[in-house]
């Protein structure tokens, strides 16, 4: 069994029935920031996340997490997209590591999407990496209403 450590090399890729997880890459961008500027998403994001869809600002996000916080040992974050026709519906992230035993996981994801299995389908498949790929004990998640 790989350790905790070793995961960490690049964000691995991950499915389920219906969907791909992936590290994002340059030519989900667009897809993305649909979902971010879409005012009903931003409501349940804990006051909002800014939008970053200009250079060098992409290059840098798609850096650091597709990197420099991932080879700390921070977080992966994964885009989701569906397997039927490619198209991206969100994002999930498992970070905040604590004591290589805990951590939190994070999701948003289109609003088309909601009500549909998503996140919960996605959600599962994160948290069984997390407890038996890593070894964690616990995930948790924050909820905003």
């Amino acid at each position: 069994m790989k350790k905790f450590r070793d995961y960490f090399t690049c964000v691995p890729t991950l499915e389920t029935e219906r969907f791909w997880l992936v590290p994002f890459a340059r030519e989900d961008m667009d897809a993305y920031f649909d979902i971010l500027r879409d005012d009903r998403v931003q409501k349940y994001l804990g006051g909002g996340v800014p939008l970053f869809d200009k250079e060098p600002n992409i290059t840098n996000w798609l850096y650091n997490i597709n990197d420099r916080l991932l080879k700390r040992k921070l977080v992966f974050t994964w885009c989701v997209k569906e397997k039927s026709n490619g198209s991206v519906i969100g994002r999930i992230d498992l970070g905040g590591f604590v004591k290589r035993t805990m951590a939190e996981i994070a999701y948003h994801y289109a609003y088309d999407c909601w009500g549909k299995g998503a996140a919960s389908k996605v959600a599962a498949k994160v948290t069984d990496f997390g407890l038996n790929e890593l070894g964690l004990r616990r995930i948790q998640g924050l909820v905003h209403v």
